[in-house]
């Protein structure tokens, strides 16, 4: 087994973020599991190009190309059998911090690894995976998503956030990790259309487990109860999801006749999405499993609710 360093980006509207007077963390850098955030030695020059201004005491600043010109950036320490394990190892790690930020909070943000590995035996007998162009591109989308705080405040409770599900994402069964995974691939799409059918996926990966009978019914009555107690609430988001549903059914099947949801829906929707997920972690963490189809039943007929 081979030490390596891995470093990656972490993309967030910092300069709305700085426009608005709420500056990074102070307490960067901060661990994080096998991580280490922090903020970037080309930060300064960062925010310099963001906001075009000419500084004199940066003129003649250099990059630093050990590091991402960005507003901060994330290492973690690896060991793989050889290097060609390395990229797919990495990105495993990055996957599941990018996910965590997805789920902690609404906003757009994108954990990148850098491609071009550059000599062994750099510091502690690490290869430090940087330099070149990130392997995934900024996410560039049709319509406006809200920016990702990121202040110190935020930081505090994700601190606590990331070390309660850490540990969980590698003991969850197939179906929750295929809803996790669609859940972040959302954050990737460019349309409406495909942010929609990637958030009805992971639904159905939680909800339509065992049983027979209508799929939309399924997914709407179970979700609605999962989140709610019965009442208004429970009612709403029940015709609400059945609502999405069909829209992404007509989508999928080409009916382009039929309305399609708004931005707006679709925040609604990634909010369903990220509640339900938070709350099937918090069953894996109490139960060690995931709930059974009986159990999503049984919440209907009784009329209560995982919130209870």
């Amino acid at each position: 087994m081979t030490g390596f360093l891995a470093r990656a980006v972490v993309d967030f509207d910092a300069s709305r973020q700085w426009d608005d007077g709420d500056a990074l963390p102070s307490q960067l850098p901060a661990e994080l599991g096998p991580f280490r955030l922090d903020k970037s030695p080309n930060a300064d020059l960062y925010f310099r190009d963001v906001y075009c201004i000419d500084d004199d005491r940066l003129a003649h600043r250099e990059v630093d190309w050990d590091y991402p010109k960005s507003a901060v950036y994330l290492d973690t320490n690896m060991e793989v059998p050889n290097r060609r394990e390395l990229a797919d190892c990495a990105d495993r790690h990055f996957h599941g911090f990018e996910l965590l930020l997805r789920l902690f909070q609404s906003g757009a943000v994108t954990v990148r690894r850098f491609s071009f590995p550059i000599g062994e035996g750099r510091g502690d007998g690490f290869s430090l995976l940087v330099f070149g162009n990130p392997v995934k591109s900024k996410v560039a989308t049709s319509y406006k998503r809200s920016p990702y705080l990121f202040n110190e405040a935020t930081l505090t409770v994700f601190q606590e956030f990331f070390s309660l599900y850490w540990g969980t994402l590698d003991s969850l069964c197939p179906s929750v990790n295929r809803a996790l995974t669609r859940f972040s691939t959302s954050y990737e799409r460019r349309e409406l259309v495909d942010r929609l059918v990637d958030l009805v996926i992971a639904l159905e990966a939680l909800f339509n487990v065992g049983g027979a009978g209508s799929v939309t019914s399924k997914i709407s009555t179970r979700c609605a109860a999962w989140l709610y107690p019965p009442g208004d609430q429970r009612e709403s988001l029940t015709r609400f999801v059945k609502d999405v549903y069909e829209y992404r059914s007509a989508a999928v099947h080409g009916r382009g006749e039929r309305k399609m949801p708004t931005a707006d829906d679709l925040d609604r929707l990634e909010q369903v999405a990220r509640i339900s997920l938070l709350k099937f972690l918090d069953h894996q963490l109490i139960h060690g499993r995931r709930p059974s189809p009986e159990e999503l039943d049984e919440m209907k007929m009784q009329g209560s609710s995982c919130a209870n």
